[in-house]
């Protein structure tokens, strides 16, 4: 488990965007501590040498694909004057561009480029008629239609560099684009769509939040919209979202693994009476489904992975340790995928799930002992929002420059909502893909209005 530790350190470190200098010293300290650690618990002097030396290649190997930098073919190469990358030097111009889109447009009602503008994410083929390998946001005025996941365009405009943020604590176009891959925006005034291919996964994602819209409202909807498929991939008013942040239940709009926990404990409760194979495809649905629905982000993927290597473990008769399981998770995403590691979703999510994982149980014997007599048996409901508050506190000041004084009320008495929630979503949901559109809407607003008053209930409390 040291070993596991020590690799996942020097992944993560690996994917910083520190100075060469310092990724040296990194490497050095990584090597130096790895060695006398593994020595004082009594491994050899070679084999400790030898596993030592597995940290190096591993912080170059995140320094390498995890490190972001734009290819050789990326459009923002276009905007550099004679190989420079100042800022200063980059200069608008008039192309034509061609790609596939990587996300649904979305509408920018407080835009600088317009009231009437949208943006989407596009994987870039052409520009001006010659290959190119990249990212590029597209932003249109007007925005003629909600162009949407899987479709080939063309768009006629500006290539621009994005604008950089103020501040460390106040990201601009240039910081967010980077977390997604790309250097540039596309600022246009013409669109063609080339080629709308069947995209049925992202089609569902679109029938579940456009029908759970439609029934409950934008706030409401929305909100039981992002319980199923995460903030994501769902449009919601930002000050529904200012005020979940603000309460600090961000995590509630997130998918995450409290998502998956529950959905998954739903599932296994519900086959806990079929023979060993049934039960495991009912727990193995639930689990694709929600990754299909949510999408694979960070923090759904390490909830995926986490929940089936424990259900893989317990059903066949084993043990899991769940410190392990956890540290041989990470280190596994981020050897396929090290740029993860930036990922604020990444780190807030194994941060709270290590605090749950180690600090939770003893926390909760810690209450169980000092809480009055009367109060004890909110000692498990007090310990397990505390444990991830604790240990994603740093990086909330780290990111977000505070953290709310409040967040542990706040979880203490939406969490019983969100379990409900949560579940009643994920029923909605499947009601909305599965059953026909006649037989659905009458059957919704039936079942639906209990719902609807404790998404009410849930919005009123984080306001």
């Amino acid at each position: 488990m040291l070993v596991a530790g020590l690799a996942l350190t020097a992944l993560v470190l690996g994917a910083q965007p520190f100075p060469s200098q310092a990724m040296v010293v990194v490497a050095v300290v990584l090597l130096i501590t790895a060695r006398f650690c593994l020595i004082r618990l009594g491994m050899t002097r070679s084999r400790a040498t030898a596993l030592a030396l597995m940290l190096p290649l591993l912080l170059a190997w995140a320094c390498w694909w995890g490190q972001p930098r734009p290819g050789p073919l990326d459009p923002v190469r276009l905007l550099a004057s004679a190989g420079s990358f100042d800022r200063s030097s980059r200069l608008a111009l008039r192309s034509s561009l061609e790609g596939r889109l990587l996300s649904d447009s979305r509408l920018l009602g407080d835009s600088e480029f317009g009231a009437d503008s949208c943006r989407a994410l596009l994987a870039v083929n052409r520009i001006n008629g010659l290959p190119r390998h990249g990212r590029s946001e597209v932003q249109l005025r007007p925005c003629p239609q909600l162009l949407q996941r899987g479709w080939r365009i063309r768009v006629h405009g500006q290539l621009r560099a994005p604008a950089l943020g103020p501040h460390s604590l106040l990201p601009g176009p240039a910081e967010r684009l980077q977390q997604q891959g790309s250097w540039s925006q596309f600022w246009g005034d013409q669109v063609e769509v080339l080629q709308r291919p069947w995209t049925p996964i992202a089609d569902a994602r679109r029938v579940v939040a456009m029908r759970l819209q439609q029934l409950a409202g934008p706030r409401s909807g929305g909100l039981l919209a992002a319980l199923v498929l995460g903030r994501a991939q769902v449009d919601l008013p930002l000050d529904l979202v200012k005020a979940f942040r603000v309460a600090g239940l961000s995590h509630a709009l997130a998918a995450s693994g409290f998502h998956l926990s529950v959905l998954l404990g739903a599932s296994l409760g519900i086959a806990r009476f079929l023979p060993g194979p049934l039960r495991l495809t009912f727990a193995a649905t639930a689990l694709i489904s929600f990754l299909m629905l949510a999408g694979p982000q960070p923090s759904v993927v390490r909830a995926v992975l986490m929940g089936s290597t424990v259900l893989l473990i317990n059903e066949g008769g084993g043990r899991s340790r769940p410190l392990g399981v956890l540290l041989a998770t990470l280190l596994l995403m981020l050897l396929v995928n090290p740029a993860w590691a930036r990922s604020i979703g990444f780190q807030l999510s194994a941060a709270a799930t290590a605090g749950l994982v180690v600090t939770a149980g003893p926390l909760e014997q810690a209450l169980s002992k000092r809480l009055p007599t009367w109060l004890r048996g909110l000692a498990p409901a007090l310990a397990v929002p505390l444990a991830a508050i604790v240990w994603t506190l740093p990086l909330q000041i780290v990111h977000f420059g505070s953290t709310p004084v409040y967040a542990l009320l706040a979880n203490l008495l939406a969490a019983p909502l969100l379990v409900l929630l949560t579940l009643s979503a994920m029923v909605l949901a499947w009601l909305c893909l599965l059953l026909p559109a006649g037989l659905l809407t009458p059957l919704l607003h039936w079942i639906s209005w209990p719902i609807q008053q404790l998404a009410g209930l849930l919005i009123a409390l984080v306001r």
